[in-house]
């Protein structure tokens, strides 16, 4: 489907905050604190320009949720073209994982204005066994337990992008995934 509103897509594209608060709403009902505006401000640079950061906030403050949003909004613009979340274990990744899973596949608003990747999640219907095609291309689209491979839809900003999660004790380094051409890419994020 054709997007929805470019202009309201193209404010989310640009600033981190932005996009929570159009697409999230949900997710986020009360005011940002100071804290949260530099979390995400701290999150934003990240992404945009890379480097380290280390952040505390108390328990119940949203940390997590916003961690997984800005996965997807990395991953939805082309910034981060495979990023990798931590869970505590690996059944917590899991859930982080389906917790992103369930906005590509249930938030009608996220649907509207980035339909080159939610329209294809949505048509996989919950299973891998779908094959689609795109002007009669195969198109590579992946939901699974671990690992979320957005649509290699051509032109699209998050062709191919990655979500991946695993656990803190589990196999972090030496993670890579090798695409169709054969290239090889690495965690970015």
């Amino acid at each position: 489907p054709p997007i929805e509103n470019p202009d309201r897509r193209a404010s989310a594209e640009g600033s981190f905050r932005a996009f929570l608060d159009t697409y999230f709403p949900h997710r986020f009902p009360l005011p940002w604190s100071g804290d949260h505006i530099e979390y995400i401000a701290d999150i934003q640079r990240a992404v945009l320009e890379g480097g380290l950061q280390a952040t505390a906030l108390p328990r119940g403050s949203g940390k997590t949720t916003i961690a997984e949003c800005a996965m997807i909004w990395g991953a939805l613009t082309g910034r981060v073209p495979f990023g990798v979340l931590l869970g505590a274990t690996k059944p917590a990744s899991f859930e982080l994982l389906d917790s992103i899973r369930t906005e590509f596949e249930t938030n009608e608003l996220l649907l509207a204005d980035f339909p080159e990747a939610c329209y294809p999640i949505r048509k996989l219907e919950g299973t891998n066994q779908k094959r689609m095609f795109f002007e009669g291309k195969p198109v590579r689209c992946k939901v699974m337990k671990e690992m979320i491979l957005l649509p290699n839809l051509p032109g699209a900003k998050s062709a191919g992008a990655i979500i991946r999660t695993a656990g803190l004790t589990g196999r972090v380094r030496g993670m890579k995934y090798t695409r169709t051409d054969g290239s090889i890419v690495r965690p970015s994020f």
